[in-house]
């Protein structure tokens, strides 16, 4: 299982730091933890077992679930780590292969989310100057001018201004530092761009001027970032989009 963690840590270029017995993996992009292995003597984890040293690892869960896999054969509450957080696995066998690694994918992507919590952002679209609907009915991908520091898989909101006066696209950055070229080769312009991924269309039309006004989110003039209160408010009206 050891080799599986490591190869699985190399597929998703993460990062991986020793120190003595320790070993902890983190995405590449971030400092976060989420995989720690050590080896350590069952009996510190489990008074009833004998002594004797066994490879284990700390990984991140959802607080609701710490104690369900408190109650299964192979885990223990996490060792020397946040208890609410965090369980102990033990790599002996007891715990099959293919719940490991579902596990280990599921702390790395508690970590990311985390990570990506706050990266919402809202644009605001003219639709005397560009027709939107109509872009995306050609495609869901369009380009953007890149004012604010997106990062990939931020979420961007498209705020279509008046007659319409509404939060009507959910997107996605899928792509960043885009320029563009001519035939020759020369840049045509000094702006840099995003690529946006448009994944839902507010076709019920609820997320009006007025109402998203209420949560925080006035006088759209430019882009900037969502306010965390609208974007919970959000998540419980469309609790599809996991956001």
């Amino acid at each position: 299982m050891i080799s599986q963690i490591i190869h699985l840590q190399k597929s998703h270029n993460g990062n991986r730091t020793t120190d003595n017995e320790f070993t902890a993996y983190k995405p590449s992009d971030s400092d976060k933890m989420y995989v720690l292995m050590f080896s350590i003597d069952k009996h510190k984890l489990d008074k009833g077992c004998d002594e004797s040293y066994i490879d284990a690892m700390n990984i991140k869960v959802e607080p609701s679930k710490v104690s369900d896999y408190l109650q299964l054969p192979g885990f223990y509450p996490a060792y020397h780590m946040n208890k609410k957080h965090w369980v102990t696995a033990i790599l002996d066998g007891t715990i099959e292969d293919e719940t490991l690694k579902e596990l280990l994918l599921k702390s790395r992507s508690l970590v990311t989310k985390k990570l990506s919590l706050n990266h919402h952002w809202v644009i605001p679209a003219n639709p005397s100057v560009y027709d939107i609907d109509n872009a995306f009915a050609q495609s869901e991908l369009m380009y953007w001018k890149q004012k604010l520091n997106y990062q990939i898989n931020d979420y961007v909101f498209i705020y279509y201004g008046m007659p319409y006066g509404e939060l009507r696209y959910l997107c996605r950055v899928v792509e960043k530092d885009v320029i563009f070229n001519d035939k020759s080769g020369k840049r045509c312009d000094e702006e840099t761009y995003i690529c946006l991924q448009m994944i839902h269309f507010f076709d019920d039309h609820q997320l009006t001027k007025k109402y998203v006004s209420k949560y925080g989110l006035t006088n759209i003039r430019g882009a900037r970032s969502m306010p965390k209160e609208l974007i919970n408010q959000i998540c419980k009206m469309y609790p599809t989009l996991m956001i």
